[in-house]
């Protein structure tokens, strides 16, 4: 669970650059830091049908073994920071702490100032002394709108309860 957890926490913080961007202060040598805007309602369906796609590929991803296909889903700017390599990491960490990945449902939505952080309920099926249990940790995708551009995913991870 130890190596779950700190795997996760250093895949987030590979996608969460792009939120805390403007929260920094400006050094020379960075990229122009984000300007976070509102959410108006057409960015809050937006927002929620990118962070949909990005759960659902990764879903199926990890469902067939394929991480083609939640690679076509990652934003462009996170896609040199997470390989095959870091997902089969996650992949092989998830069966070993909670077994078979079995489905997921979406829980909802929590709302964070210019920032939205979309749940989905992941579960998992394991087989221990013959007898089948679940297990069940919540997913989530944060998203943040930019001054000018459509929502965008700038974070996601586990949080297991």
């Amino acid at each position: 669970m130890k190596n779950f957890v700190a795997l996760t926490a250093a895949v987030l913080l590979t996608f969460s650059g792009s939120s805390c961007a403007a929260l920094k202060e400006k050094n020379p040598s960075d990229k122009e830091p984000v300007k976070l805007r509102d959410f108006s309602s057409e960015d809050e369906t937006a927002a929620f049908n990118t962070a949909e796609k990005f759960v659902l590929a990764f879903a199926e991803a990890l469902k067939k073994n394929d991480f083609s296909l939640w690679q076509q889903v990652i934003p462009p700017d996170s896609t040199a920071k997470i390989g095959k390599k870091q997902f089969d990491a996650m992949r092989l960490e998830l069966g070993k702490e909670f077994g078979t990945f079995s489905g997921t449902s979406y829980l909802g939505k929590l709302v964070s100032g210019n920032l939205r952080s979309f749940m989905w309920k992941f579960s998992f099926i394991r087989q221990k002394n013959g007898k089948s249990s679940i297990r069940e940790i919540v997913y989530f995708v944060r998203v943040f709108c930019e001054e000018g551009k459509t929502p965008a995913i700038s974070g996601f991870g586990v949080r297991v309860f």
